[in-house]
């Protein structure tokens, strides 16, 4: 954790340069504190404390080079069991449509349950610009801020929902007042039970 004192003007870190941790878990637990009082000295911090990554995912057509984004957006449940990637300049459903996969763990191995599209946004709407998950994982938003429903570029925002392993739109959002270029969608975020929704406009 970093926090700052208005006070002083001094950051305080704890943990201060751990060993690679076994667990994400094991972040909170090791550590003394440190102060440090510039950019670069939390930045070397930062730098220094490693976290090794377990599992490595790519989206079911994944080519190298291909620019789509994979990553751009992301968020986890709760549980730490599914997880939404946001793939906004994924082209398979036209260029620059975007896509959003789902991934799920099981004892330890994550696998893609889902790859979500839609084509009803008009021309390069990238779907998947970001991403948010309820906490039992079950219901997911994603933005496509350059949706042209309505008019260029007014934004979309789509609600899919999970029951097994399909995923269903329930949902299709727009602003009430749309105008061109609102990019409604930019922003996402969905409450933890998924019945409430915030969504971000310029």
């Amino acid at each position: 954790a970093v926090s700052y004192d208005n006070t002083t003007g001094v950051i305080t870190y704890t943990p201060a340069v751990p060993a690679a941790p076994t667990s994400f878990t094991d972040i909170t637990t090791f550590g003394t504190t440190t102060e440090v009082t510039s950019a670069a000295a939390i930045a070397a911090l930062l730098d220094a404390t490693v976290v090794e990554a377990t599992s490595t995912i790519q989206g079911s057509d994944y080519a190298a080079g291909s620019g789509d984004f994979f990553g751009y957006s992301v968020s986890v449940s709760s549980d730490g069991n599914t997880a939404a990637v946001g793939e906004p300049k994924n082209d398979s459903a036209g260029t620059d449509f975007g896509a959003v996969f789902i991934f799920v763990k099981s004892a330890g191995v994550w696998s893609e349950e889902a790859k979500i599209t839609v084509t009803t946004n008009g021309t390069s709407p990238q779907f998947g610009f970001d991403v948010s998950l309820s906490s039992d994982g079950d219901t997911v938003l994603i933005g496509a801020p350059y949706s042209d429903t309505g008019v260029d570029n007014a934004g979309a925002a789509h609600i899919f929902t999970r029951s097994g392993t399909t995923w269903t739109e329930e949902a299709k959002i727009q602003a009430s007042d749309l105008e061109a270029s609102d990019q409604f969608g930019y922003s996402v975020a969905i409450s933890d039970d998924g019945n409430t929704a915030v969504i971000g406009a310029w």
